[in-house]
């Protein structure tokens, strides 16, 4: 498995995430949650699985993972 670095902003953003989806379930909340770990670790084993979207950042690639995108 590879390494997963999460920044700072990253882990607020998981948090707002949690407590937004949270507000109308918390086991959704926590499921969502699950699969966005879930797709880090696909990425940390596989990182070339994204795709190349931006022109200007020819290194950084997407992967969606639900309703948001994480890149790397």
């Amino acid at each position: 498995m590879g390494r997963i670095l999460r920044r700072p902003a990253a882990k607020t953003d998981l948090i707002g995430i949690y407590r937004h989806i949270a507000g109308e379930s918390p086991e959704r909340a926590a499921a969502y949650l699950r699969a966005i770990e879930e797709a880090l670790r696909t990425l940390s084993d596989a990182p070339m699985i994204g795709t190349r979207r931006l022109e200007r950042f020819p290194d950084v690639r997407m992967f969606p993972c639900r309703r948001h995108l994480q890149f790397e």
